[in-house]
């Protein structure tokens, strides 16, 4: 039996990412209809990744109090320039079991 796996993309506006009225584009990629990731891109460089009741932010900058309710289970910064680190933002996404991955923390 032959196994055909069928990646599906979809792109939608999402909601607002900061003050100044920027949209956010969510980009799921549903693999074999069961699996899914969803990618929001945040501001400047920053990425959200969402799988399997999994959450890694990458560079997350200039995020909204909303994100409090998402909080990360990894976050990934990729060095200290302050347009891919704001330690407010660290501490807002982050609880007890979250890891962070970093060469300056």
């Amino acid at each position: 039996m032959k196994l055909t796996r069928r990646v599906s993309i979809f792109i939608s506006i999402g909601g607002i990412v900061t003050v100044t009225a920027v949209a956010t584009p969510i980009i799921t990629i549903s693999i074999l209809n069961y699996n899914s990731v969803n990618l929001t891109l945040l501001d400047n460089a920053g990425v959200m990744i969402e799988t399997k009741g999994m959450r890694l932010y990458i560079d997350p900058i200039n995020l909204p109090e909303s994100y409090g309710n998402k909080p990360a289970d990894a976050i990934l910064i990729t060095h200290s320039h302050s347009d891919h680190y704001q330690s407010s933002i660290i501490n807002m996404l982050q609880k007890n079991e979250t890891l962070i991955f970093s060469q300056m923390l």
